[in-house]
C-alpha cells in the first residue's frame, strides 16, 4: 500500500481497548497530497464499508491549505457517514446506537485530523 501523507486516526466501541469486537469502529485518513478525505466504517454492515458519499462530500468542503472545514461542513460529513450504514441489532447493541455511533464517531476522527 502505497504510503499516505496526512493524519490517520482510528477510534472503536466496544466493551474494552482490547480485542474485542467492536460496536462501531471507525478510521479516518486525510490525504493532503490527493486532497482527499478516506474513511472506513467496521462493525455497522454485513461488510466494512466506506462511506463514499461522505468522503466526496468532505472532500470537497475541506480548505486542504489548512486543512481545515467548517463545523457545518464536519457535522454533515458525521451525518452522512452514519446514512451509509447498515447495522443490525445484536447483543453488543441497537442498529439505531450503531448508526449514530458511526457518525460521532467518523465527526470526531475528522475533527481530530483537522486539529493534527
Amino acid at each position: 500500500m502505497p504510503r499516505v501523507r496526512g493524519p490517520q486516526h482510528f477510534a472503536k466501541i466496544g466493551p474494552r481497548n482490547a480485542m474485542v469486537i467492536s460496536v462501531a469502529c471507525c478510521a479516518l485518513v486525510l490525504d493532503l497530497d490527493a486532497r482527499r478525505a478516506r474513511c472506513g466504517l467496521g462493525s455497522v454492515a454485513a461488510v466494512p464499508l466506506r462511506p463514499r458519499a461522505a468522503e466526496d462530500f468532505i472532500s470537497g468542503e475541506i480548505d486542504w491549505d489548512g486543512p481545515r472545514a467548517s463545523p457545518d461542513a464536519v457535522r454533515r460529513f458525521g451525518e452522512l457517514a452514519a446514512e451509509a450504514t447498515d447495522p443490525i441489532t445484536d447483543q453488543r447493541g441497537t442498529a439505531r446506537y450503531r448508526r449514530h455511533s458511526a457518525g460521532v464517531l467518523a465527526r470526531r476522527l475528522l475533527e481530530r485530523s483537522l486539529r493534527s
